[in-house]
């Protein structure tokens, strides 16, 4: 088995990045018209120097850009989920589990 990591989306690119250690496990619970629940898997990784910065820029879902940005620098952009950019910020030593649950008021 190969230790990489590979990122797609609809109508998206793979990338394979060399796996590093698993950092975060992720909940994003969502109560808008109707409850959804996802969950992510957050990899400490080392810039590829294969990668160029803008390899992954663009996206496809309506309203959203994504691109690479330093970690230092998130609280400056546009992230979602907002609540996890002090987790990403500082990440600990190791494996941790965060539950982020944002209600929509109806």
């Amino acid at each position: 088995m190969q230790n990489d990591i590979s990122w797609s989306g609809p109508g998206q690119t793979f990338n394979l990045l060399p796996s590093g250690k698993l950092s975060l496990i992720v909940e994003n619970i969502y109560d808008d018209a109707a409850l959804q629940h996802e969950v992510g898997l957050y990899y400490r990784l080392a810039w590829p120097d294969t990668l160029a910065a803008d390899d992954l820029a663009g996206g496809i879902e309506p309203g959203h850009l994504f691109h690479w940005a330093p970690v230092g620098e998130l609280g400056s952009e546009r992230f979602e989920p907002a609540g996890l950019i002090p987790f990403l910020q500082n990440p600990g030593g190791g494996l941790r589990h965060v539950v982020l649950h944002q209600r929509t008021h109806r």
